[in-house]
């Protein structure tokens, strides 16, 4: 996953962040490749009983047409590849990418959650509307990641994923290649907490400070 983090105010769990988004799926069977962190991370969480979390399955803008802000710490080989992916869904098959991405992770059977950022009531509603195609009377409780997502996409969106996910010709190929498809957001963390007074130290004492406060109220 790019980010990984503890969340501290919840029982062993996990939030991994863009663990299941497209741009970052090596543990899909459709590729014959070694396993990367996000699978066998996901399996630690599962055989320690820790709840695993994904979060931004849009990769931060990275799987929309509109494409990420300027600031976004992807390689530029990766947002090329997003941009080249993004095309091929909607000039190829008439498939929005950012539907597919939420679609997709929402199929992930190991991972109970994702946490998707929506900024206006149409993004709401077309999230409810992505979310109600997992109707459990559809989908058996064994059942796969795979065998979800043959329930729940059209023959378009089948379509779209399986030519984007080509790891031979699509267009993640090269990133899958040469390990360019993750990023960690240190740099950026870095230079942010470097404006901030204090930095990390004294951000987290703030943020000690204020929780002991709410707690004795």
């Amino acid at each position: 996953p790019s980010t990984v983090s503890l969340n501290s105010d919840l029982d062993k769990t996990v939030v991994a962040s863009n663990a299941t988004d497209l741009a970052d799926t090596e543990q899909n069977s459709h590729h014959q490749q070694p396993q990367e962190p996000a699978s066998s991370f996901a399996e630690f969480c599962k055989s320690n009983s820790i709840v695993l979390l994904a979060a931004a399955p849009l990769s931060m803008g990275l799987l929309t047409q509109a494409g990420p802000p300027d600031w976004h710490p992807a390689s530029p080989k990766l947002k090329h590849a997003c941009r080249n992916a993004a095309y091929i869904c909607k000039e190829e098959y008439g498939v929005d990418i950012a539907s597919l991405a939420i679609l997709f992770a929402l199929a992930q059977v190991d991972i109970p959650c994702t946490l998707l950022g929506m900024k206006s009531v149409e993004e709401v509603d077309r999230a409810m509307e992505l979310a109600r195609r997992f109707d459990v009377g559809r989908i058996a409780e064994d059942s796969t990641t795979e065998k979800v997502l043959v329930e729940v996409l059209n023959v378009e969106e089948k379509e779209a994923l399986s030519s984007i996910l080509d790891d031979e010709y699509g267009p993640f190929a090269g990133v899958w290649a040469d390990g360019t498809f993750q990023w960690d957001g240190v740099e950026i963390a870095d230079e942010h907490w470097s404006k901030v007074e204090g930095g990390t130290e004294e951000a987290d004492l703030r943020m000690r400070t204020r929780t002991s406060a709410d707690e004795e109220r």
